[in-house]
């Protein structure tokens, strides 16, 4: 099949017709058949509309989810149960005919003990046609007759290993223009006196990847539905307090499980580094107070404010190497692993009383 035919077909893949015919043309038997919805949970069968096996060749079924939200959270533990039902044999295609926004899902890698690790791939088709990474992506679906179950099951994890890298090489390239635009915007920026030099570049350069981080989490959550983008209020009043709420929220999250799983998961997953079970524990509470500084860092530099920065980064180094001689004498790699953690603490409690004095002296003047 020529990638015109290809891409005329992506182009036209509206609904579950356009589905059809799409894997007709990459050699699959198209079929009809109802989803058993038993095992489904009451919130999973309200969002679902439709749910059809649409395709199959050799007992490798393409499944079809007709939605009715536009929440992808939902779509990816729709599909990831199903491909953990069919055991790894399936891809899942999910839709809301309302919307341009497809899902592809299928297993993560070519062997998977537990057939619940998924891969997801968003796709937008829209008036401009379909993406050629997406037409590549379909291409590498073509199946034959010789082929079997466990074969197609190898091929689309291929296919989804050359998307991913794909949409890495252009994310690289992306994420270069908006730095460049980001430092320019900075350098250029009369207010700020910062001369084009490398010295100029090196200051900045921390925080405007800061900056770059924020802006594609606020980005992805966005155009997920996670954040209320909907809704006026929060369209028109954005407060970056939530934000800060939500991020130490998940510091606190990330931490917490570091701590409690690793020492669980690390003897199954990993035995000959079961050691090291006690060291991801310290090291993962080292996440709540970076995520502290980090917040403070950007808002005393954007109060052109760097000296209590300063003074909390030799805090941190002193603290850290103090522990490291100290501590690791003591306890070995786990006191070192633990001077991160003091240092850490340390800084951000450093960051937290100096913003609270200016807070107040400003409140007295």
């Amino acid at each position: 099949m020529s990638n015109k035919k290809l891409e005329t077909l992506a182009y036209r893949l509206k609904n579950i017709d356009g589905l059809k015919k799409l894997f007709q043309e990459l050699n699959f038997d198209i079929i009809d058949e109802p989803v058993n919805k038993e095992k489904w949970s009451q919130d999973q069968k309200d969002v679902v509309q439709e749910a059809r096996v649409i395709a199959r060749k050799n007992d490798y079924s393409i499944y079809y989810i007709h939605s009715n939200t536009n929440a992808v959270n939902l779509w990816k533990n729709i599909a990831s149960k199903i491909i953990k039902e069919k055991l790894g044999l399936c891809m899942v295609c999910t839709h809301n005919p309302n919307e341009f926004k497809w899902l592809f899902s299928s297993l993560s890698k070519e062997f998977s003990s537990s057939f619940s690790e998924t891969r997801h791939f968003p796709i937008d088709i829209e008036d401009t046609g379909a993406p050629k990474s997406f037409v590549d992506f379909l291409e590498n679906m073509m199946v034959d007759e010789n082929s079997t179950a466990m074969s197609i099951k190898s091929q689309i994890s291929e296919a989804f290993n050359n998307i991913s890298l794909e949409l890495h090489d252009e994310l690289t390239v992306n994420v270069f223009k908006a730095l460049k635009k980001l430092s320019e915007g900075i350098i250029y920026n009369e207010e700020n006196e910062f001369p084009l030099t490398n010295e100029s570049l090196e200051i900045i350069r921390e925080e405007v990847f800061i900056l770059l981080y924020r802006m594609i989490f606020i980005l992805y959550a966005e155009d997920r539905n996670i954040f209320p983008v909907s809704d006026k209020i929060y369209y028109n009043n954005f407060s970056l307090k939530k934000i800060k709420k939500i991020a130490i929220l998940i510091s606190v999250i990330i931490g917490l499980s570091g701590s409690i799983f690793a020492p669980m998961a690390l003897p199954i997953f990993l035995p000959k580094y079961i050691y090291a079970a006690e060291i991801i524990r310290i090291i993962s509470f080292a996440v709540i107070p970076k995520t502290v500084s980090m917040m403070y860092r950007s808002k005393f530099l954007s109060n052109n404010n760097s000296f209590p920065l300063m003074i909390g980064g030799i805090i941190f180094v002193i603290v850290q190497v103090s522990g490291i001689v100290s501590l690791g004498t003591m306890w070995g790699i786990n006191g070192i692993a633990s001077s991160l953690l003091l240092a850490a603490s340390a800084e951000a409690i450093f960051l937290v009383i100096i913003d609270f004095k200016f807070r107040k002296h400003i409140q007295k003047k």
